[in-house]
């Protein structure tokens, strides 16, 4: 069992709906993939605290969920626009050296 501390940041700025909460995480080989909701990104933390931001997001793009495939990420947010209509998805696929492929793009 492994526990990171210090994930989540105490100074973030417009986050969505004021909710600074890291919403989805996965785990493989010792590191921490998770969608940072009050920061707008993705990241990886390994064993040792390392922490890197994989992909910075910028409104109306929240971060939602995060999964492992393989040696690949899968990292998926929504354009949250407060207007009544729908989130629009917006899935991304990066492969063992983080190059982005866009899987599925709101229209």
């Amino acid at each position: 069992m492994k526990q990171w501390l210090n994930l989540i940041g105490k100074d973030t700025k417009s986050t969505p709906l004021n909710r600074n909460q890291i919403f989805d995480a996965d785990y493989k080989n010792g590191k921490l993939l998770f969608a940072y909701w009050g920061k707008r990104t993705f990241e990886v933390i390994d064993e040792n605290g390392k922490q890197q931001n994989l992909l910075n997001q910028t409104e109306p793009f929240t971060p939602h969920w995060v999964a492992f495939l393989g040696n690949e990420k899968l990292l998926f947010s929504s354009k949250l626009i407060f207007d009544g209509s729908t989130p629009k998805p917006y899935l991304i696929k990066l492969n063992e050296t983080n190059d982005k492929t866009i899987i599925w793009e709101p229209d």
